[in-house]
């Protein structure tokens, strides 16, 4: 019955660093999503005349 045990924590693992991993894919696309609206402002900004 060992053997199932550590089948199960190694598949726990697994499960736990694809999470991890897929939190920082949308951690990522979140600050680079912000960067462009960041970008988008400043040359709206940019584009007023008289500012």
């Amino acid at each position: 019955m060992k053997g199932k045990n550590h089948l199960r924590e190694s598949d726990e693992k697994e499960d736990e660093e694809e999470e991890e991993e897929e939190n920082e894919e949308e951690e990522e696309e979140e600050e680079e999503e912000e960067e462009e609206e960041e970008e988008e402002e400043e040359e709206e900004e940019e584009s007023i005349p008289g500012i």
